[in-house]
């Protein structure tokens, strides 16, 4: 939970975020966003035993109106919605997924990777995470700063402003 809740701290998930989780597992990142930042989260599971626990938990929860997990592969699913994007999976995943996200995603998405990064995309900033046991998780974070072009911002020191993301 502690490198989950850095991963949104480093993406600066406010209220008015869209926080996708690729490869969500039990659900735990999108279920933070919506209870400790008020963002509304999207899981994208494959494995269905894991969806349908993660399923379980928000209906246990009561965040069915803030958070959905969809049973399915992620390279089948619009991401359009993002502005936030969270990954923590296998890195050799990254270029089978790299395509699919800048087809997808849209100018301001923040994309913060866990133990990985992606190839030919420039990390806005990395930072490392480490969990109750002191092991570092290493972090990076991409912003679309132009169709095709993942890059930051000129400075990332500020957040994306809602006039930067297109309606």
């Amino acid at each position: 939970m502690v490198v989950a809740e850095k991963m949104l701290e480093f993406a600066r998930v406010g209220p008015d975020d869209v926080v996708y989780d690729l490869g969500s597992g039990d659900g735990r990142i999108v279920i933070l966003a919506a209870q400790k930042y008020g963002a509304r989260g999207v899981g994208i599971e494959l494995d269905s035993k894991l969806a349908g626990q993660s399923q379980e938990e928000v209906k246990k929860l009561d965040l069915q109106g803030q958070v959905r997990v969809i049973e399915g592969d992620i390279l089948d699913q619009d991401l359009s919605p993002a502005t936030v994007v969270t990954i923590y999976m296998d890195p050799r995943a990254m270029s089978t997924l790299r395509p699919h996200l800048e087809k997808t995603l849209r100018h301001g998405t923040r994309v913060v990777i866990c133990e990985g990064e992606m190839p030919g995309w420039k990390p806005a900033a990395t930072t490392t995470a480490f969990d109750e046991d002191k092991k570092a998780f290493p972090l990076n974070l991409y912003v679309m700063s132009a169709s095709g072009d993942w890059t930051s911002f000129s400075k990332f020191g500020r957040s994306p402003q809602k006039s930067d993301r297109p309606r």
